[in-house]
């Protein structure tokens, strides 16, 4: 059969191109090739394939002026046992006219329409999948019956075949290394694809596939993809692929959701796409030009860490969600108002001087941060949110936002002006770091948490009147003197490290559960009222001469150390646990009747010559190094664990045996003459070398004594007969000692790898 181009212009017999063959060129099944066709043309022609698996290739595929020129075709053979299909090839002269020649391959007429997939791995799966009748063929009923292909992480190179499957609804090709390129324009029924992490493949085609509607392509390396055929498509995710430098997206018209967060576009255009609501283009780096305006129904648009250097975004009426934040050098430009029904709106860019959002009255959140000089929100009648940290703000006023909820305006700190009274709903402020010299939040009724720390201009804060206030943090300001006495509901109270603070008034907080006032210079400071205060941290407070905390039944921890105080009545504290009270000028400690003390700390304290501890049948570790203190009795204290009094220079009596639960015992460099621990059963370790007039050790009971130091004494006679355990002894230096009795029985039998330094001359006197 004879085609020939038909054409207005001229006669066929003057264009003089036509292409003889059969209508169509048939190939019987299994056939590898060898049909022919010729091509007469007065001008230079080529053969080419658009958009066409190419199963079939033409080994001729371009010809001279003037010649008849035979074209052989040839069938390729890793395609050669399929079902019947067909496809086109198109022979184009110089002048542009196209003739078309159709193609066709018969199907298997044996094995009751059995036929074989060309790539070896989908075959094994086909059959281990769809070969219902287990006879280990794959019938044209059988692949007729598939809904859902999932070949994901299988090592097939071709996909050629997915056309035997006419009814596929599902497929799932992700992490598949070895293909290239996939082609599913065929694929009528098609509407749900993924091929995520396909790092080999190049080429994908899905226009075509009409009933496409969700396409998933992550993480691949694809240059371009073009979905603009696929008119039920309403997802589109090829998010984080970075060589993606081209994206067709306009003619989707059912698009409602597309994510192409961190690809290579340098523009992108979704004006057409009618039904887009959630466009999300963040990490777009190369981004530099975005035309949304037209896409009418879009809620939702991020374009956060991008190059874009301008955003206009008020034609566009429904948008609530508007994400542009991480732009820092480039996003110069922002227009919003008109965005009727903008909810949230978060950018950071240090390049945006000036942003008005006075016309949103709709929006309920922003953030807004990086290099911002002038903020307009009052306006926004519905703001609740307001996040302006970390800008050049000189100045901010939101006393007509009634519904503002949450103000930070940290980091700035050039902003000597701050106007939140009006601001009626303000529920938190916070305003680090800013440079104004004074702060009043008196009128806030519903404030529940204030922060301003780091503030070294600011010398005065306003806060009775805030009643519901709940949380205060002012630390590192220039405040001097601070009243809270006032707030009922107030639970925590952090003003540390003002060193100008010299009076802190907290009686009447009654609902304070913490006070933290370290590093201060308070003279005097009274929690006697706070009945529920939990705890209290006032050290380095070198003034501080008069504490009083009698009366504050819920204290569990106390830390008053580097403080001037003398004395502390400590009768009334039955739920303190844990106190510490070193360097301070304290003169004696009564903690007796502190029934719930499991730890004590009142180290560095030369003035400290005495304390009563039994009693506090709680207490579980005392340190009280380096103090005055002469005699120390703990033989009632059942649950003591850890005794460290070491450096105590007047120490001459020390009371342990009856102390049954104590396994730590330090007490060198102190004048103890004799030390008894023979009922510590529990006792491991041991120190009380430096007592120079230590004459008398007594070790025996003490069972579980694994180390041991006692060098330094004058002892003569050192017995650990009874320490079998005992695996480190030290007694150098000792002048004096002229005897040790080991347990074991001779030197053969000493425990191997155990250090025991004993000075030469000492006699072992063996068990």
């Amino acid at each position: 059969m004879v085609f020939v181009l038909f054409s207005c212009k001229k006669d066929p017999v003057d264009l003089g191109f036509e292409v003889n063959a059969d209508d169509p060129i048939t190939f019987v099944w299994n056939d590898s090739g060898g049909k022919t066709f010729t091509v007469t043309s007065n001008s230079g022609w080529y053969i080419y394939m658009a958009g066409q698996e190419s199963w079939c290739q033409a080994l001729i595929s371009e010809g001279k002026r003037g010649h008849d020129q035979v074209v052989t075709l040839k069938v390729n053979s890793e395609n050669s046992y399929i079902t019947e299909r067909e496809m086109e090839l198109y022979v184009r002269n110089e002048e542009g006219d196209i003739l078309t020649v159709k193609v066709m391959q018969e199907g298997n007429p044996t094995s009751s329409g059995a036929f074989v997939i060309s790539d070896r791995v989908f075959h094994e799966y086909c059959l281990d999948e769809f070969d219902t009748d287990k006879d280990g063929k794959l019938s044209v009923g059988e692949a007729a019956a598939v809904k859902t292909i999932d070949v994901s992480d299988l090592r097939i190179r071709s996909m050629i075949d997915l056309t035997s499957f006419p009814a596929l609804d599902t497929l799932r090709c992700n992490e598949m290394m070895e293909l290239k390129k996939l082609d599913v324009s065929a694929m009528k029924s098609l509407r749900y694809l993924e091929c995520n992490a396909c790092y080999g493949l190049d080429t994908l085609v899905v226009n075509g596939a009409d009933k496409l509607e969700f396409l998933s392509v992550r993480e691949r390396g694809i240059p371009r993809l073009d979905v603009s055929g696929l008119k039920m498509l309403r997802r589109l995710d090829c998010y984080m692929n970075r060589s993606l430098e081209e994206l067709v997206v306009n003619g989707a018209d059912a698009l409602r959701e597309l994510d192409c967060g961190w690809i290579g576009v340098k523009t992108l255009d979704v004006s057409e796409c009618k039904s887009l609501e959630t466009l999300i283009c963040s990490g777009c780096e190369s981004l530099e030009s975005l035309t949304v305006n037209g896409a009418n129904a879009l809620l939702k648009l991020d374009i956060s860490s991008t190059s874009l250097k301008a955003l206009d975004v008020s034609d566009l009426k429904l948008i609530k969600h508007l994400y542009c934040g991480f732009s820092k050098d480039q996003l110069g430009s922002l227009v919003v108002n008109g965005a009727d029904a903008l909810e949230e709106l978060s950018c950071w860019s240090e390049t945006l001087k000036t942003l008005d959002v006075s016309g949103l009255k709709s929006l309920r959140r922003l953030a807004c941060n990086g290099g911002l000089q002038t903020l307009t929100v009052n306006g926004a009648d519905k703001l609740e949110v307001l996040d302006c940290s970390r800008n050049k703000l000189t100045a901010l006023d939101v006393s007509e936002l009634k519904r503002l909820r949450r103000l930070d305006c940290s980091l700035n700190p050039d902003m000597s002006s701050i106007v939140v009274n009006g601001a009626d709903g303000l529920d938190t402020l916070v305003c680090n770091e800013v440079g104004i010299g004074s702060l009043d939040v008196s009128a806030l009724e519903k404030l529940t948490t204030l922060s301003c720390n780091l503030n070294p201009d600011m010398e005065t804060i306003s806060v009775n009147g805030a009643g519901a206030l709940l949380n205060i943090e002012c630390n590192q300001t220039g405040v001097s003197s601070l009243d809270v006495s006032e707030l009922e509901k107030l639970e925590k109270l952090s003003c540390e490290k003002n060193r100008r603070m010299t009076r802190l008034t907290v009686n009447g907080a009654k609902a304070l559960k913490s006070i933290n006032c370290e590093h201060g210079d308070i003279a005097s400071l009274d929690v006697s009222e706070l009945t529920r205060l939990e705890y209290l941290f006032c050290l380095d407070n070198p003034r501080l001469t008069r504490l009083v905390i009698s009366g504050a039944e819920s204290l569990f921890q106390l830390d008053c150390s580097e403080t001037g105080i003398t004395s502390v009545d400590a009768t009334r504290l039955p739920a303190l646990a844990h106190w510490r009270c070193n360097k301070t000028a304290l003169e004696s400690l009564d903690i007796s009747a502190l029934k719930a003390l499991k730890e004590l700390e009142c180290t560095e304290t030369p003035s400290l010559k005495s304390i009563k501890a039994n009693g506090a049948e709680a207490l579980e570790k005392l340190d009280c190094w380096q103090t005055g203190i002469s005699t120390i009795d703990v033989s009632e204290l059942k649950h003591l664990t850890s005794l460290s009094c070491g450096g105590c220079e007047q120490l001459k009596e020390l009371v342990v045996n009856g102390a049954d639960a104590l396994e730590a015992l330090t007490c060198s460099e102190a004048r103890l003459t004799r030390l008894d621990i023979s009922g510590l059963t529990k006792l491991w370790y041991l120190n009380c070398a430096g007592n120079s007039l230590l004459v008398t050790l007594n070790l025996q009971g003490a069972e579980s004594l694994y180390e041991l130091w006692a060098g330094g004494t004058s002892l003569k006679v050192l017995d650990i007969s009874g320490n079998s355990k005992l695996r480190k002894l030290v007694v150098i230096p000792n002048k004096d000692l002229k005897e040790i009795r080991v347990f074991w029985e001779d030197e053969a039998s000493r425990p191997i790898n155990s250090p025991y330094e004993i000075p030469e001359g000492v006699e072992i006197v063996y068990l």
